[in-house]
């Protein structure tokens, strides 16, 4: 399998393109260190959580949720690519192949919590309002 699971399997499919650029060893090391995605996603939790404390159904709490936060997400997303990628005007090996690889996992990560988490919390619906080590939450 060429890329690993998570946001830190970005990085390691970037080992592919290692005859284009120069992938610093560093980006397979820490890969799965990128932590924005994990705000993302809280964000757009309690967005979501809040809409269907409000009476929304669990698709509507997701698409509000998507739609307000996820303009943030998308926005915050971009800023740092673009930061990222303007390791690029230094013209060291090394650098632009650590600026490319970050943005490319800033990239899918955001991508991940602008498509693939609101689905699934509109297919979890009311479970996501159930906390964790509850009897109800087994149900």
């Amino acid at each position: 399998m060429l890329v690993g699971s998570g946001p830190g399997g970005v990085a390691d499919g970037l080992v592919l393109f290692a005859g284009i650029f120069a992938v610093p060893g560093a980006v397979q090391e820490h890969g799965g260190d990128e932590r924005g995605g994990f705000l993302d996603a809280g964000l757009l939790l309690t967005r979501h959580r809040n809409n269907l404390k409000a009476g929304m159904t669990p698709q509507d709490a997701a698409a509000s949720a998507l739609n307000s936060a996820g303009r943030a997400v998308l926005f915050a997303g971009t800023t740092v690519c673009i930061a990222l990628l303007g390791m690029l005007v230094l013209r060291v090996g090394y650098v632009s192949g650590l600026g490319i690889a970050a943005a490319i996992t800033v990239l899918f990560t955001v991508a991940a919590a602008v498509t693939l988490l609101p689905a699934l919390l509109g297919f979890l619906g009311m479970r996501v309002l159930v906390p964790p080590g509850t009897p109800a939450a087994g149900r």
